[in-house]
Order: C-alpha cells, then sequence, then structure tokens
C-alpha cells in the first residue's frame, strides 16, 4: 500500500512539475515581431481599428480636432487645391473649415522644412509633428490653421 501511495505521488507531482512544452527557436522572436496582430474582421485592415497607430498624442488631439470641424463646401476645395499646388511631396492634404492636415514623406529634411517655410506665408499657424521612418524616408504631419 505504501508502494502504491508513493507511486501516486510520484506521477502526480511529475505532471505538476513539467515545463510546458517550447516552441523552436525558429518560431520564436523578440519585440514586436514576436507579438500576435490584434485579431481583425475579415475585410477589415488593421489601421482601420487603430487610425492613429504610431502618431504622437499632439497629432490624435490635432486630428481629433479636424474631425470634428464641419466641412466648408467652398472653401475646403479650393484649399486643398492649393496647398497640393505647392507641396508636391505631400501624400494627403484635407482641409475643412479653418484647419487643413497635410501629410508629407519626403527624403530629405531640407524639403520639409522649404515646404513648412512655404506654407507658413499661407496659414495663420502651421504645427509640425516630430518626424517617423516610413521605409527610410520622413514622414512628417502638417496642421495648418486659417483665422477665417
Amino acid at each position: 500500500m505504501l508502494r502504491f501511495a508513493l507511486l501516486i505521488g510520484f506521477v502526480v507531482s511529475g505532471f505538476a512539475c513539467k515545463d510546458p512544452p517550447s516552441s523552436p527557436a525558429s518560431a520564436r522572436g523578440s519585440g514586436a515581431a514576436s507579438r500576435a496582430a490584434a485579431p481583425t474582421l475579415p475585410g477589415e485592415k488593421p489601421e482601420e481599428l487603430h487610425p492613429h497607430a504610431g502618431q504622437d498624442e499632439r497629432s490624435v488631439e490635432l486630428d481629433g480636432q479636424l474631425a470634428g470641424e464641419a466641412e466648408d463646401a467652398t472653401w475646403a476645395p479650393t484649399t486643398v487645391q492649393a496647398l497640393r499646388a505647392l507641396s508636391p511631396v505631400a501624400r494627403e492634404v484635407t482641409c475643412r473649415t479653418r484647419t487643413c492636415r497635410v501629410v508629407v514623406v519626403s527624403a530629405t529634411e531640407k524639403e520639409i522644412f522649404t515646404l513648412v517655410d512655404n506654407l507658413r506665408g499661407q496659414a495663420d499657424q502651421v504645427i509640425a509633428t516630430a518626424p517617423q521612418d516610413e521605409d527610410g524616408k520622413l514622414l512628417v504631419r502638417l496642421y495648418l490653421e486659417y483665422e477665417r
């Protein structure tokens, strides 16, 4: 009987101490690459769930301000067209009533600084976010405010 109790105790403790199976080294990674992607619904893109991914806090705040403005159907398209003419490196230009956002991707800081200087003559205030790396180029969001 003692032998049976010891055997059961040994088997139970063996299962309790068993380490979980490890994955092969090639399947393991470190940092962001090893994190699981956020779940998405069919047809949904991850950026649709997190549209501000990678943006700093000030940029998210200014995007909220822009989204909260009604669109001036006359002023906005005209201003977008003028800003696109000034900014050949603009990826996106959005204007509402008194605020515009210009998303710029450029290979050089000089090109961005030149654009900002040109835009300062167009708007009452120009706010630039910190540059982000995007495939070896610089991505900057410029927010232009107009007193109207």
